[in-house]
């Protein structure tokens, strides 16, 4: 089974916000929804080995993300986003 966490990046700068956020195995992060203006992801880029999402906000604008935690096994997991 999985769990989610929502969180959200603003961007109050007067230029595009770019950047990419990296998961570790297990983990994975997308949008949480799309609307004008909002984040994309840059096409061909993403990383199988730490699910790297790339993404550009918009100036004035902020975008909420989900990240999910989908555990392969029983086990004990540490690690971070980054």
């Amino acid at each position: 089974s999985s769990i989610f966490q929502l969180f959200s990046i603003c961007n109050e700068g007067n230029q595009p916000l770019t950047g990419s956020i990296s998961t570790p195995p297990g983990f994975s992060v997308q949008e949480a929804s799309r609307g004008a203006g909002q984040a994309e992801a840059a096409p061909g880029k993403r990383e199988r080995a730490r699910n790297t999402f790339y993404y550009s906000i918009a100036a004035g604008s902020s975008q909420a993300f989900q990240l999910t935690f989908t555990p392969t096994s029983v086990a004990s997991y540490a690690d971070s986003v980054a």
